[in-house]
């Protein structure tokens, strides 16, 4: 198994755990809706209990519709700014983030421009040399190391390994 393929092998095993602990994690925040009833009753001492179970030695009372819905924001004020803060966005705010979007873009292409000219140098034998012009001799292993490397970053940014 080579160089090539091992890194690769890792990379899925890394992505179906990530997968893995993602839905997990999915699993264990989702909003559970409890449909349970409430029950309450008084006690031989006159206390008042409330529980989510029907006891059968006590006269229950059944108060699950009387509670209505639980943690429901019903001020009108706070609905009317937020509806402000969130209205839809002007003429002005959609060109500015059109704009935005056209600048992120075109930098993207521009990285991804020259990530792909690097991993184009790496993929043919090369010559090396240092800062004082001296040669640097590197191992056909190195250079496939590198260009692996390369291409993993590239896939990271999203860029396509060839250029179009």
């Amino acid at each position: 198994m080579g160089l090539l393929s091992t890194g690769v092998a890792v990379n899925k095993i890394l992505w179906v755990v990530l997968t893995v602990v993602r839905a997990a994690t999915l699993v264990m925040l989702w909003p559970v809706v409890a449909t349970a009833e409430v029950y309450q009753w008084r006690d031989a001492q006159g206390q008042n209990h409330y529980s989510d179970y029907k006891p059968a030695s006590a006269e229950v009372r059944n108060i699950s519709t009387a509670l209505g819905r639980i943690n429901v924001d019903s001020s009108h004020r706070l609905r009317a700014g937020l509806s402000k803060l969130f209205a839809p966005m002007g003429e002005i705010e959609r060109q500015w983030h059109e704009n935005k979007q056209r600048q992120l873009k075109a930098q993207t292409r521009r990285s991804c421009s020259r990530e792909q000219r690097v991993l184009f140098m790496l993929q043919r034998p090369m010559s090396l040399y240092d800062a004082k012009g001296k040669p640097v001799y590197i191992t056909e292993r190195q250079r496939v190391e590198r260009e692996f490397k390369q291409r993993r970053s590239l896939a990271r940014r999203g860029c396509a390994a060839t250029r179009r």
